[in-house]
């Protein structure tokens, strides 16, 4: 797993030829800035669309703007992204809130049959590694969303300036 360049609410990271990125806090505009940087750095690496893990592990709720800001990188990105699983680890309200928003998104963005919400990292996994165009396993994908955690415990993670 590389450890990607983050801010102090997501972590990014690649393994297994996808993006792994864990929002621990609402995310920023410079957290959609990251996000292009890092599918455009990976499609040129992998000359192939980029899969994506996002995992919403915090219980804060979108930001202003968050359907918009997600519509964008979506419709800027749409060429070098892959199958793109979301898994919405927040609870009650928070994680209805998501869902909402995700679906709206899907509908108005024609993504539906490549971009997935799921109640948990496994089953986000399990859906991504179907999807993606190399060779990866839910165990591989689980590893690095615990060490991205972890970096972003530890402060490890590169960290924008």
């Amino acid at each position: 797993m590389e450890l990607l360049e983050s801010d102090e609410r997501l972590s990014f990271g690649s393994a297994a030829g996808a993006l792994i990125t864990i929002a621990h806090g609402r995310e920023m505009p410079s957290t959609f800035l990251l996000a292009r940087q890092h599918i455009d750095r990976l499609y040129r690496a992998q000359a192939a669309p980029v899969g994506v893990l996002f995992v919403v592990a915090h219980e804060q709720g979108p930001p202003d703007n968050y359907k918009r800001d997600v519509q964008a990188l979506l419709d800027d990105t749409r060429e070098k992204l892959g199958p793109v699983s979301v898994a919405i680890l927040s609870r009650g309200f928070v994680a209805a809130v998501y869902r909402s928003v995700g679906t709206v998104v899907l509908s108005m963005t024609g993504k539906r049959n490549s971009v997935s919400l799921h109640g948990s990292v496994a089953d986000a996994a399990d859906w991504l590694v179907e999807r993606l165009p190399r060779p990866a396993t839910r165990q591989t994908l689980e590893d690095a969303v615990a060490e991205l955690e972890l970096a972003h415990a530890t402060q490890d993670a590169p960290r924008l300036r």
